[in-house]
């Protein structure tokens, strides 16, 4: 699984991030696969608390998402993924 994190600068700092599967690619996964976007109140990933925006489950044949958000410039985001029941957290991204 890659985890892809964009970032523009555009509508006040926007992400958008998706994950892509490396293995099996086009074949419907037989577990839930999921990604989950979270967007943290700070630049600082030691002390950011970070809430849940978005996710997009489902038996991906290749990827889940994409998802994100706007208004993060400053800001750090956290993306946790499911994949073939084990869950991975991603981040903190574009701190600062």
């Amino acid at each position: 699984m890659t985890v892809r994190v964009y970032y523009s600068s555009a509508s006040g700092g926007t992400n958008c991030v998706w994950a892509v599967k490396n293995v099996d690619v086009g074949k419907a996964e037989s577990q839930l696969m999921n990604i989950e976007f979270y967007r943290c109140d700070s630049g600082n990933p030691r002390t950011a608390r970070c809430r849940y925006i978005d996710d997009d489950p489902g038996y991906w044949t290749w990827y889940a998402g994409p998802i994100g958000d706007t208004g993060l410039a400053g800001l750090c985001i956290v993306v946790m993924v499911l994949f073939r029941g084990t869950w991975e957290i991603q981040g903190p991204y574009h701190c600062g």
